[in-house]
């Protein structure tokens, strides 16, 4: 089956295996950080401080850790929540499956988690809400990006012809282009995530194409990204430069494809 090296003649990613694999190789150059290595695979309760129970009801609203909404700010969010997942599995859904057909050499992964869960979702509004003085639910809601999101990942070679490629298959198919940011040079995370809008609903949702590399490397440091962004619990001055550093680690292993730094809006 294909196999490709990837991390500069160091390891290999198999197609079948991608993650697995690729994090086998990353961990045994990263032994600094096996208490977050542990934390991606579940094997340890380094992050046993944020578990919680999540409350949600008629009349008690949600609750989560220190994240809260009202019982009337918990049903907006749930009735928005529906229309959207309504919207996403009738209308956008089947036009990203026309796009995927389109070419054989790429494909969406993580399709499975193309709606963010209700609670994590909750929890992005809630903050939101303490973040700015009267904000309302919906929003707050209408602030989060990848609501709807979906993964297209490319061989590397194929990379900055396929994204070209699909961006203009998603504009054909109607859907309205609101943005992208491109973090190919950046050491923290690898890629581009684009944004987009179906016209009709308004709903926008969230694109993002990947290589297999940066894909693999997006999975095994998203434990470490959702400790930095502080969504889940507040980290200190020393755990954030020790996650930074983490992400930086793994991010510098990935092969950037040609072209993929100039890749913008237009």
């Amino acid at each position: 089956m294909y196999s490709r090296e990837i991390w500069g003649g160091c390891s290999r990613i198999h197609w079948q295996r991608a993650t697995p694999v690729a994090a086998t190789f990353i961990a045994a150059s990263l032994a600094p950080y096996r208490f977050l290595l542990k934390a991606v695979r579940h094997e340890d309760t380094y992050l046993k401080d944020v578990q919680s129970i999540c409350i949600s009801n008629d009349n008690t609203g949600w609750k989560e850790s220190s994240a809260r909404l009202d019982a009337a700010q918990s049903k907006e969010v749930d009735r928005a929540y529906m229309f959207i997942r309504e919207i996403g599995e009738n209308i956008i859904v089947p036009l990203l499956h026309s796009v995927e057909v389109d070419e054989q050499a790429r494909r969406l992964v993580k399709f499975d988690q193309r709606f963010k869960d209700p609670n994590r979702l909750k929890n992005k509004v809630a903050d939101r809400l303490r973040l700015v003085s009267g904000r309302t639910p919906i929003e707050g809601l209408a602030a989060i990006q990848d609501t709807v999101r979906f993964m297209f990942q490319y061989m590397e070679n194929d990379y900055v012809t396929g994204i070209r490629r699909d961006m203009e298959r998603l504009r054909d198919r109607g859907l309205i282009f609101v943005s992208l940011h491109n973090t190919w040079s950046d050491d923290q995370y690898k890629g581009i995530n684009t944004r987009w809008r179906e016209p009709t609903s308004g709903i926008s949702f969230e694109v993002q194409f990947h290589t297999r590399a940066s894909f693999t490397a997006r999975e095994f440091t998203h434990k470490a990204y959702e400790r930095i962004r502080g969504e889940i619990v507040l980290v200190g001055g020393m755990e954030m430069a020790t996650l930074r550093e983490f992400q930086r680690q793994v991010n510098a292993m990935i092969p950037i494809p040609p072209g993929a730094v100039e890749i913008g809006e237009g």
